[in-house]
């Protein structure tokens, strides 16, 4: 059950998670009351009280430009429909039921269907949204003569974001955040969500996963390295895409994409060899072959747009943590003993380099570990070495241990940030910036992990927490998830949402979020306008405002994988 959208005519504002609560999971509201006031729960048919409890209250804080207390009543299990009093104030009604988050979790796995390139979007799969295939034209090397050096192939994948390119680096993170979601909690993800592979046998969470990864294999090249990108020379207008028919171009090799592709495909190679063998054994070899290139290429091969390229540029700094996350996967890969068959004769000398290189990058401090997005990966390094069988024989007792240090380090650190809120958001005024769901939505992740490895509830507590302001416990009452509460994202920066002329949203986008620099000149001009000066309140649900309210694919994947964690 969703709530009403509408506020009771009251001085008090409730702010709280628009779908609702789990039975078992933590149950908080904040409010614009300042004292330590008594509340009351009231069953929303009868008035009946059901609860008690006093709030607890809070000072005015800088993030959200209010003072506020909270109501928690997580003791409370009962299912049913509910409001909060507070003196002669109501609440909307909400519901605590034990589905609250399936709905949510299938369309946040459907959105990356509808992201798909190269692919004709049918009724039967889009319902309304359907387009013809998109970008099938052939694309060029960039800087090549095209007398000289042929076109290629590299169809399908998604749209990385609210515009058409398609990128190496997020495109390897966000596949790599499905396969751990289906690899760590797989009884999750026993449902469907109506993709044209459904039924086939395999999860459709690895259907989709499978859809990206076909077309990264179309972006490594004989040598194993792998193209950057592959984009049209400007962003397209806000039409569909089967209109964009500009020529496409692939921009040069960086070894940040080289890393993240063999990452991933060693990844998916040991998660596949359930399904389908022989499409494992092909991931295994193309993860192999382009390990070889960072073997015999150990310089950063950075990459940076050329002057005529307005695409999205993803630069990265430095490319030793996906160095580190790509030692780890091959490491603990071969240890499995599947892909023996397909080893090289010189695999002891690989092995033997790559530990060697992997352990020199876990030890460093210099190297981030704090992070599963696309600019530092060596997050997702921890998740391979933690929750790897036999992790001490394969990496070693001293990385293992150093892998735990960062886990706990990070999601104390977490905690820490979470208390100092007075909504319990464990996001810094700096952080709310272009992609604060992913900045939240990674220390969700953090903090999943945390709780995996540990059992200890608090980490689950402040997963939950995040996805509650992802869901509308933040100063907007706004849910930054479309069709998932009554107050949620309606106009993304999202060339097909605009272009297709329909009022209706496609359920299970994720907006980028508030962000308190105002990086584009909409939200330069209007969030000022709109008395937005709080960071939490900067944000307009505005197509035109880009750095607040574009998609994309990986803060999708990281709400994919809360979201599922905590169904």
């Amino acid at each position: 059950m969703q709530v009403s959208s509408k506020q009771p005519q009251n001085a008090a504002r409730f702010y709280f998670n628009l779908l609702g609560f789990l039975p078992q999971g933590p149950k908080m509201i904040v409010t614009s009351y300042t004292n330590a006031s008594p509340f009351s729960l009231l069953d929303a048919e009868t008035g009946d009280v059901c609860y008690t409890g006093t709030l607890e209250a809070s000072e005015l804080d800088p993030i959200t430009g209010i003072a506020s207390t909270k109501a928690d009543f997580s003791d409370f299990t009962v299912p049913g429909s509910y409001r909060l009093s507070v003196g002669s104030d109501l609440s909307p009604v909400f519901s605590i039921a034990e589905h609250s988050y399936d709905a949510l979790t299938r369309d946040l796995l459907k959105m990356f269907y509808f992201q798909r390139c190269g692919c004709e979007l049918k009724p039967e799969h889009a319902g309304e949204f359907v387009h013809p295939a998109c970008h099938t034209q052939l694309a060029q090397p960039y800087g090549t003569d095209p007398s000289t050096t042929a076109p290629l192939d590299v169809h399908g994948g998604w749209h990385d974001a609210g515009d058409y390119g398609r990128y190496v680096t997020p495109g390897a993170l966000t596949v790599s955040h499905m396969l751990y979601a289906y690899e760590l909690f797989p009884q999750k993800f026993a449902f469907t969500v109506n993709i044209p592979e459904t039924g086939n046998g395999t999860p459709d969470i690895l259907n989709e996963a499978r859809y990206e990864l076909d077309w990264l294999l179309r972006m490594q090249l004989s040598d194993g390295s792998v193209y950057h990108k592959v984009t049209t020379a400007n962003h397209a207008p806000f039409i569909m895409p089967q209109e964009d028919t500009e020529e496409l171009f692939l921009y040069p090799p960086s070894s940040m994409a080289i890393a993240m592709f063999t990452a991933v495909t060693m990844q998916a190679a040991r998660i596949f060899r359930a399904f389908d063998e022989a499409y494992a054994n092909r991931l295994f070899e193309a993860g192999l072959l382009s390990l070889r290139f960072l073997l015999e290429h150990p310089e950063f091969i950075p990459f940076r747009n050329p002057k005529d390229c307005r695409t999205g540029e993803y630069g990265h700094p430095s490319d030793r943590d996906q160095r580190l996350w790509a030692g780890a996967e091959f490491l603990r890969t071969i240890a499995t003993g599947e892909f023996d068959s397909l080893l090289p004769d010189d695999i002891d000398t690989i092995r033997e380099k790559v530990f060697a290189r992997f352990r020199g990058n876990m030890i460093d401090r210099t190297v981030r570990k704090d992070s599963f997005g696309w600019v530092q990966t060596g997050g997702l390094a921890l998740l391979c070495v933690l929750f790897c069988p036999d992790a001490e024989t394969i990496f070693s007792t001293p990385c293992v241990e150093i892998a735990k240090f960062y886990l706990k380090h990070y999601a104390d650190k977490y905690l820490k940030e979470r208390e100092e809120s007075s909504f319990n958001i464990p996001l810094a005024r700096e952080e709310y910036t272009w992609g604060s769901s992913l900045g939240l939505m990674n220390k969700a992740m953090f903090c999943v992990a945390a709780h995996m490895f540990t059992g200890q509830d608090a980490y689950r507590v402040c997963a939950y927490d995040c996805l509650d302001y992802l869901l509308g416990r933040n100063t907007l009452q706004f849910s930054y998830v479309s069709g998932h509460g009554a107050n949620s994202l309606k106009d993304p920066h999202n060339r097909p949402t605009v272009a297709d002329g329909i009022d209706a949203m496609i359920p299970g986008f994720v907006a980028g979020g508030a962000n308190c620099l105002f990086h584009d000149p909409t939200a330069k001009e209007l969030l000022p306008k709109l008395g937005k000066v709080a960071p939490m309140d900067c944000y307009i649900d505005d197509h035109d405002c880009f750095s607040l309210n574009e998609i994309a694919i990986y803060w999708n994947s990281t709400a994919l994988f809360v979201a599922a964690y905590l169904m």
